[in-house]
């Protein structure tokens, strides 16, 4: 019998939620502790820009975490929706881990407990255990790391616990006239998480099973199957409010889905190849050394970590998880198996469903973020049980609490211990100064065409929310090959060099070309591009133009491009993001002045790098902050970030030094020891550390402070 249904249960007490609710908390806090303090790389800015526009992600889209974010914003004051939105995140995070001790006190039966034996004095011990679970989970690597931003990753999270407590809930009410209910809010989450991510649809063949176990006629009623059609086609249709959002065309807008059929389009992931991206095979990594062990090393990390400062102890959380699958397996093998299914569902089923390729440019570890909640309720019941057990040879209170306190404290406190100073964010600007150096850097009413995600989304969020340059025109130059992204920027950017009939924009595609010499008139003066006024400017420049796909056609981007510089008449700056590397059209490249961050066009091939602009870009007006902080930890994207600044630091020095500029050279060299300590930035390439320690006289130094050491 279920705790719910059977209020002489033991555990049915003010104390679930009191501990359930102090747990949480106690979760919270130190989301809030080490909580980003603005925008990150990846996910985050994209969310964060549609949370405070209504605006509508790239397929599949985010659409519940969207509108509660968006709510959240109202709350804000200027400056500060960024980390709103990412104390959110914490507080969702919260709620999962409570939920997660409420489910795992729901898998103790009344007959676990003896009415005679301390077991039902100790029941708060017990409790205790069982959040051992919860807070287990609270402080592993990755749930910590999407707890304190904002992601659709930790709302996946919150309806997985969601679920397996609805699921839990029918199990109990199977036999009775209350079934349906369940089922209909079963059916519910699983509609309505199609507007936060989708991930927990792998639950559903866990689900079938899960039924078939407990109450296998379920499948023959008919009040069944309008309970669970009803139910998910509510859910479901929570997502047609994409429609009345992308008609009231918000900044972000992505395929904009405002008729039923371009919803379809979006829903369906069309822009990606359709078919809801179920490409199951041929696998695009191997099976077991790529993508199996991507999920083992995932799992391992979170809760079975033996190497470092918690060495043994950090196997613990496994043992308790295992421990408690076969205790539930001897007390209720049904209820074991159904688990169990569930769990293989959301990591094996994750690792075959994402199909993730070697050497994919991003960890895939929130996508297993499902099976880390069912195996934390493994964790807690495990541990509960470890007390329960205890509690039924012991007659002291004390020797129950002690082994309860002492479990608390190894295993999440072992969690906290090694992750702490991995997970404090609370000082991370990497991604805003980055976004900030781009913007800060350029010209009035530039055009700045960028590539990526981290080189794109940051610097739109900067715009649109905090209101920073927006006399700067944003291009993602591989939108610009689809039609409802060309629309929605001529809509928006009236001063935008680019003469389209709607019905043009509308057909934008691939266009049959052959190697074209393309000739620009040149206007303007050299001081117009900050250059030295004895350069004289060419008439025009030549651009060979080859087409670029097959060999046949010209890719819309270039296309557009073209017409861009044509209209322009060198009247608005125009920047290429350095994060393009080789994708900057190659026919531009001779024309190209490096800033830093960004390549500026200008009328001279081969032009000088500029001394002063770079000079002042590096010295002046970008930011660093954190590089040089040694308690805080840098991710890949971060460490690579950081590399590109060195480089450009590299060029500069070698300029300066060329130009015999002892006085910039000495405070080049003086930012780039303050700014950028190489040791932050490892590996590096062969040579380059030596190169960089002789370029700032650190050996020299360092010998220079042994002789004085040596003196004294």
């Amino acid at each position: 019998m279920s705790i719910r249904s059977n209020p002489t249960h033991p555990l049915s007490s003010g104390n679930i939620r009191f501990i359930a609710l102090l747990t949480a908390a106690i979760s919270f806090v130190f989301y809030y502790l080490t909580c980003h303090p603005s925008i990150t790389w990846w996910t985050n800015p994209v969310l964060s820009l549609s949370a405070n526009t209504l605006g509508i992600t790239h397929p599949p889209g985010a659409l519940l975490p969207t509108i509660t974010g968006f709510i959240v914003t109202r709350l804000a004051a200027t400056g500060s929706e960024a980390y709103l939105l990412n104390l959110f995140s914490g507080l969702m995070g919260a709620a999962t881990v409570a939920l997660v001790l409420v489910i795992a006190t729901s898998l103790f039966r009344s007959d676990d407990f003896d009415t005679d034996s301390k077991s039902t004095r100790s029941r708060p011990a017990i409790i205790i255990g069982i959040a051992v679970g919860a807070l287990t989970l609270a402080f592993c690597q990755t749930f910590w790391l999407y707890a304190v931003k904002l992601t659709p990753y930790m709302m996946t999270a919150l309806f997985t616990a969601l679920l397996l407590w609805a699921m839990i809930g029918w199990w109990n009410r199977a036999d009775s006239g209350h079934n349906l209910k369940w089922l209909l809010l079963i059916a519910f989450l699983f509609g309505l998480d199609i507007s936060v991510h989708r991930t927990n649809l792998l639950m559903a063949p866990g689900l079938a099973v899960w039924i078939m176990i407990k109450r296998p006629r379920t499948f023959l009623s008919v009040k069944a199957w309008l309970a669970g059609i009803i139910g998910f086609a509510a859910g479901f249709s929570f997502h047609l409010l994409i429609i009345p959002m992308a008609a009231a065309e918000p900044f972000m807008n992505s395929g904009s889905p405002d008729t039923l059929s371009s919803w379809w389009n979006y829903v369906t992931l069309k822009q990606y190849g359709g078919g809801f991206l179920v490409n199951l095979w041929p696998r695009k990594g191997p099976f077991m050394g790529v993508q199996l062990a991507d999920y083992l090393r995932a799992f391992g990390l979170n809760f079975m970590q033996w190497r470092g400062e918690i060495s043994i102890l950090g196997v613990l959380p496994v043992i308790c998880g295992l421990f408690g699958l076969i205790r539930l397996w001897l007390k209720n093998s049904r209820l074991a198996i159904g688990l169990l299914v569930l769990f293989l569902a959301t990591s094996l089923g994750a690792v075959i469903y994402f199909n993730v390729p070697e050497n994919f440019i991003r960890a895939m570890y929130r996508h297993y973020l499902p099976s880390f909640v069912i195996f934390a309720v493994l964790i807690g019941y495990g541990a509960g049980s470890v007390i329960l057990i205890l509690s039924k040879y012991y007659r002291r209170r004390w020797m129950i609490y002690c082994p309860a306190a002492i479990l608390l404290l190894v295993l999440p406190g072992t969690q906290v211990s090694a992750n702490y100073s991995q997970r404090d964010f609370s000082q991370n600007y990497f991604a805003h100064d980055y976004a900030l150096n781009y913007l800060t850097a350029l010209e009035e009413n530039a055009i700045l065409f960028t590539y990526g995600d981290n080189d794109t989304h940051p610097l739109w969020y900067l715009q649109v929310v905090e209101d920073i340059r927006p006399d700067v025109t944003i291009l993602n130059i591989n939108l610009l090959n689809t039609p409802w992204y060309v629309k929605q920027v001529l809509d928006r950017e009236t001063n935008l060099p680019l003469t389209l009939t709607p019905e043009q924009a509308a057909k934008i595609n691939a266009k049959p070309w052959s190697d074209t010499l393309i000739t620009l008139s040149v206007t303007g003066e050299a001081s117009d591009f900050r250059m030295d006024d004895s350069i004289e400017l060419p008439d025009s420049i030549h651009l060979q133009v080859p087409p670029g796909l097959a060999d046949k056609y010209l890719l819309a981007q270039d296309w557009l491009l073209l017409q861009m510089l044509e209209e322009n008449n060198w009247q608005r700056p125009f920047y290429f993001s350095s994060a393009g590397g080789g994708r900057i059209p190659g026919w531009l490249t001779p024309y190209l002045r490096m800033e830093g961050l960004v390549f500026r066009l200008v009328p001279v091939e081969s032009p000088p790098v500029n001394l002063d602009i770079l000079y002042e870009n590096l010295t002046d007006k970008y930011a660093f902050r954190g590089y040089n902080d040694f308690n805080l930890t840098l991710d890949n994207v971060t460490i690579s970030t950081g590399k590109s600044y060195l480089t450009i630091f590299l060029q500069l020095a070698g300029l300066a030094y060329e130009k015999g500029d002892e006085e910039k050279l000495a405070m080049i060299k003086q930012k780039l020891r303050t700014a950028l300590p190489i040791k932050r930035l490892q590996p590096l390439q062969p040579g380059m550390e030596e190169y960089i320690n002789a370029l700032l006289d650190e050996n020299k130094e360092n010998s220079a402070d042994s002789t004085e050491t040596k003196k004294e």
